[in-house]
């Protein structure tokens, strides 16, 4: 911005009129007016996958496999020609199988995973050996003897062995608004004091993470470690050679967090990650296929509800199938896959159409059950047929490398049990603003699926991947980080961030500077037209522009000097800057300030190769050899309305979208349906139609 006299403010004034000016401001008056012109963010629309993105393939040689318990895996199903092996569908031919130990200390399934199957294997990990000081009852000569078949199993299996699988091993030591006895009894092993900041609650969880894997790594056990958070990065910077999290169905943008943290880790440190999903609850009771002779029996026990219909509709886990798939994953693995569907004590291909009486009255047998068809699904329609590509998430969302972050375990406790801080707040309300998990659970994404998590030990080739950069929560910036920043900046990046998370050097990159007061106001203004944004009671950083432009002005007349939000152009990038105090709401610690959204919005609009407008759907892009691919999905329309009872369709939530490709092709095709479209320029459109509960998948090959 710029001060005029009022002598000036007339000759100015007439030039505004005229569509010359940009922007006035009168000292006395403190009188803004738009320019009309709405800036791109970006000098370059560049739509690029680095190679560092593609998805890592395994040691077996391929980038994906479904997985299976060795339970269902060595069981017999009822064929279309009789029975056959399970480990003969041709998905599960394929399969990761998870083995326990008490099935691997058997020679005779050791010989034959061996020798007859060429399966890999994940050794399923017990807490009582494993941790003994959390699960007693083992004695020292046991725990032994379970390290030492672990070991056996790696050098005989080599790279068929995947890994050791520890799941769900650490709460970070919180549950909800406690500590759990994970932090105060391992404190007492360890000689640790309660931790009282952020590191020393690493050096605590550390210490825990080394009780449980040093001896393996050790001995050179490649190790999955994993929960149902989002310390990823924690699990990956210890030496994991995969990561993953639990994923629960019942809430979709709750997943996309927790793949979010998987997918950024697993780029940052250059390891393979995977999903587990929750097999239990979620409605109103236990899904299970395995105790009833159809869909419609149920069996009340342990105060739960057992039956076909009692928890998850099977609609919802097929998305989450292939949103795991269409995210970048190697593997996804199931919570006690053979109740949970694997295997069933029906034929689920032929229940509905069989009486009542004759199921009752048939002989028992197994068959392959409607989660093993959900797999054959996507491995014989998706993986086998089509390139997914690599996931194009071009925002990364950075955290402090000790951030403490419990997603789902606590939203008020940090990793030791620390209170939350207004800082730390910010870390919840980012995340609840990307991806809406704190509110409607069907609820999809606003900017699409687009976002990494990284954090601030990210090397300069890893940031630089991406082209926008988020600061979330309390980072702490050193001087490494400052100028792998500014670099990002100079060569193209955009860094979006808010007052408190500023250095001295990235207020001067910023192009504005603190004047130590505060401003107040209850809604704000599009820089370039005023369109206003109500937005409620806030307070803000009055800065001074030193370079940089305005995006978004206070609302109140004499304060309009002071921006919401300022855009500074250095090399071919830039530094937005958002005033409002953490730009988050000071009485709601899960929502940001309205600016923040907005913001995200521009970005989003930029870098994203096609634009998807209508109904709310889940988006995903991803980038193919042969031109790009989108994934949609209507997470809305099925629901289990009753226990017992068959997901109700709601018709009425069919989504209606428009494509808009910013790009010319050559040809477009739906990968589910096989509907094609025609050479088209770039900016004309395709219309979809999307059923309840369903999935749209489309591949455009460009020009």
């Amino acid at each position: 911005m710029m001060n005029h006299d009022r002598s000036n403010h007339a000759v100015i004034s007439l030039l505004w009129v005229c569509g010359f000016l940009l922007m006035l401001v009168s000292v006395t008056s403190a009188e803004v007016r738009p320019t009309g012109r709405d800036e791109p963010l970006f000098r370059e629309r560049l739509f690029e996958s680095p190679a560092q993105w593609h998805v890592k393939r395994l040691p077996t040689g391929r980038d994906f496999h479904l997985a299976t318990y060795y339970s269902s895996f060595s069981s017999t199903v009822e064929g279309s020609d009789g029975p056959m092996p399970f480990s003969e569908i041709p998905w599960a031919n394929q399969a990761i199988v998870r083995v326990s130990y008490d099935e691997l200390k058997k020679p005779e399934i050791f010989n034959n995973l061996l020798h007859n199957k060429t399966n890999p294997i994940m050794f399923f990990g017990y807490g009582h050996y494993m941790e003994p000081y959390k699960y007693p009852g083992r004695t020292p000569s046991e725990i032994d003897d379970y390290f030492k078949l672990v070991v056996a199993a790696q050098e005989a299996f080599g790279p068929r062995f995947l890994c050791l699988d520890y799941c769900e091993w650490s709460w970070g030591g919180v549950s909800r608004d406690e500590a759990t006895s994970e932090l105060t009894e391992s404190i007492k092993l360890l000689n640790l004091p309660l931790p009282k900041d952020r590191d020393t609650a690493t050096e605590w969880w550390n210490a825990t993470y080394d009780l449980a894997f040093k001896r393996y790594q050790d001995a050179g056990v490649p190790i999955l470690s994993w929960n149902a958070t989002s310390l990823n990065h924690y699990e990956t910077r210890k030496g994991a050679s995969y990561t993953g999290n639990e994923i629960a169905y019942v809430n979709a943008a709750n997943d996309s967090v927790k793949i979010a943290f998987c997918r950024g880790a697993a780029r940052q440190y250059g390891t393979p990650w995977g999903m587990y999903a929750a097999g239990f609850g979620g409605h109103f009771g236990h899904n299970t296929f395995t105790y009833t002779r159809s869909p419609d029996e149920r069996r009340f026990r342990d105060g739960r509800l057992y039956g076909a219909y009692s928890a998850v509709p099977l609609q919802e886990q097929r998305r989450t199938l292939f949103t795991t798939y269409m995210a970048g994953a190697n593997f996804q693995l199931k919570e006690s896959d053979s109740a949970q569907g694997m295997v069933s004590t029906y034929d689920p291909r032929t229940v509905d159409d069989t009486e009542p009486r004759v199921l009752a009255l048939q002989d028992e047998k197994t068959y392959a059950g409607p989660y093993a068809s959900l797999c054959s699904d996507l491995w014989d329609n998706v993986v086998t047929k089509h390139d997914r590509g690599t996931p194009y998430t071009p925002l990364a969302l950075m955290f402090d490398k000790h951030h403490g972050f419990a997603f789902k375990y606590s939203r008020t406790l940090t990793v030791g049990a620390l209170p939350y801080t207004t800082a730390d707040n910010q870390m919840r309300a980012v995340m609840n603003t990307a991806f809406p998990n704190e509110g409607d659970q069907y609820a999809a994404g606003p900017f699409g699926e687009m976002f990494d998590v990284i954090t601030t030990e990210a090397s300069a080739s890893t940031i630089d991947s991406y082209r926008a950069v988020v600061l979330a929560g309390p980072v702490r910036i050193d001087d490494r980080l400052a100028d792998v920043l500014k670099d990002f900046v100079e060569n193209g990046g955009l860094l979006f961030l808010a007052c408190e998370q500023m250095t001295p050097a990235l207020w001067t990159l910023a192009g504005i500077n603190e004047t130590g007061e505060l401003g107040e106001d209850s809604m704000f203004l599009r820089a370039h037209d005023f369109y206003v944004y109500q937005q409620g009671a806030y307070k803000y950083h009055k800065v001074t522009l030193d370079g940089a432009e305005p995006l978004f002005l206070a609302n109140n007349y004499d304060d309009r000097q002071w921006p919401i939000a300022t855009i500074n152009r250095v090399g071919t990038g830039g530094v937005i800057v958002g005033t409002p105090v953490w730009m988050n709401v000071a009485d709601d610690p899960a929502t940001m300030h309205g600016v923040f959204s907005e913001v995200l919005t521009m970005i989003a609009d930029e870098v994203t190769p096609v634009a998807v407008r209508g109904n709310e759907v889940k988006v995903m892009y991803n980038r193919s050899d042969i031109g790009w691919v989108v994934t949609l999905m209507n997470n809305r329309g099925t629901t289990i309305a009753h226990p017992g009872f068959k997901p109700a369709i709601r018709d009425h939530d069919v989504a209606g979208v428009v494509l808009r490709p910013k790009f010319g092709y050559v040809r477009a095709k739906e990968w589910l349906t096989d509907q094609t479209w025609d050479d088209s320029s770039t900016g004309e459109t395709i219309g979809l139609t999307i059923p309840p509960g369903e999935i749209r998948i489309v591949e455009f090959t460009t020009k």
